[in-house]
């Protein structure tokens, strides 16, 4: 089956940071490569502005794994709260955007993300006649998403894919 790939950066940055380990999404990519026919790996995230220091190594991120992934930017957004300045780089808008721009070049659209924003997605694309699946971190998936049987986990990809090493701490 013909797969797309659609990566919430901004969701996954955090439950990532919260489970301590990372996914390295290019082996990611090849992992599922191994199953699909990967079409495209959509990597979603807002770029830190000039002077931010978390901007080069966001850059150097893009460069090194640009070949593999393609990147779908927006400037960061700088929200003044009590607590200081809040960075927000929500794309939810976008991936719903770009699911309905590319369903006719998939068989299966897999949305990597534990926001309960795109459940509506699923009604969208098994209308097409496609299947949809929400990949996401055990601990930051939505309950929403939770209930929907074609969510997974990327913690048990530790055990189903090890061989692959996808997970780095």
């Amino acid at each position: 089956p013909r797969l797309g790939i659609f990566f919430d950066s901004a969701n996954m940055f955090y439950a990532q940071q919260d489970a301590g380990w990372r996914i390295d999404i290019v082996k990611l990519k090849h992992a599922l490569g191994a199953q699909f026919d990967v079409v495209f790996f959509n990597y979603y995230r807002g770029v830190p502005v000039e002077g931010d220091p978390a901007r080069q190594p966001t850059l150097d991120f893009m460069d090194r794994v640009g070949q593999e992934i393609t990147f779908r930017t927006k400037p960061l957004k700088y929200i003044q709260t009590v607590d200081g300045i809040k960075k927000k780089g929500d794309m939810d808008v976008e991936i719903a955007l770009d699911v309905t721009e590319r369903i006719g070049d998939i068989d299966v659209a897999l949305i990597v993300s534990g926001d309960s924003d795109l459940l509506p997605l699923r009604h969208y694309v098994t209308q097409r006649g496609k299947k949809i699946a929400f990949m996401g971190c055990g601990r930051n998936m939505a309950c929403q998403l939770r209930k929907f049987r074609h969510s997974r986990y990327m913690d048990t990809f530790r055990s189903l894919r090890e061989g692959h090493n996808i997970i780095t701490h």
